[in-house]
């Protein structure tokens, strides 16, 4: 600074010594639940601006696959994804191969191996259901992306299934008898795949296919 026409006056700013900064402990995104005492799902947002989900999942497989075991879901929410193609490059990043066949849903057209959601009536709801459980092989992940945000509701409610398994303990005969007396599964006939189609309660179907299976 300067004090009318005097010289510049000189502050020492004594001392300065480098500080090495540990990038390792450094993390561009941040975790999360949504509540006190709920796992399901795990919450990962940005910790700074322009985070590349895509790149960071890629160096990150093995920790994405360990969270993943432990709460069963995860949420990405606040990555800037606005397209099937930024969708499909990152849950190529999270799956070493994406599920090329997928049945009877229709290709979204934009990316390679994304499909659009179960074409299904507005004012209907599809119950929890193991994705793919009626074909004798699946995927071992799913991937959800929210291209349009629903004006109205719009949920995509999930459920640990590990969780009914434990709570099942044991084949219920009140779940068996409501499978026979209900045969579409998702309530909706004509609209869902019967029981007898998903082969649920027919044991000798099952038992084959799991005898088929090349693993």
């Amino acid at each position: 600074m300067t004090d009318g026409g005097s010289a510049p006056v000189r502050k020492s700013l004594g001392t300065i010594t480098r500080k090495a900064v540990d990038l390792t402990q450094f993390s561009p995104v941040r975790e999360s639940v949504l509540g006190d005492g709920q796992k399901l799902p795990l919450k990962i947002e940005p910790a700074v601006d322009h985070v590349d989900l895509a790149e960071w999942a890629r160096n990150n497989r093995a920790a994405i696959e360990q969270k993943l075991y432990e709460h069963g879901g995860i949420l990405f929410r606040g990555f800037g994804l606005s397209s099937p193609a930024d969708f499909e490059k990152v849950a190529g990043s999270i799956c070493r191969e994406l599920y090329a066949e997928y049945g009877d849903l229709p290709r979204e057209g934009v990316a390679g191996k994304v499909y659009t959601s179960t074409p299904y009536p507005p004012d209907k709801s599809i119950l929890y259901h193991n994705e793919s459980s009626h074909m004798h092989a699946w995927p071992s992940k799913i991937n959800f992306f929210c291209v349009t945000v629903a004006s109205e509701g719009g949920a995509t409610p999930i459920v640990d299934c590990r969780e009914v398994y434990r709570r099942l303990l044991r084949p219920s005969v009140r779940f068996l008898v409501r499978c026979q007396t209900h045969p579409h599964p998702f309530g909706v006939r004509g609209l869902s795949l019967g029981w007898a189609t998903l082969g649920a309660v027919v044991f000798c179907v099952v038992r084959f296919q799991i005898r088929t299976l090349p693993y």
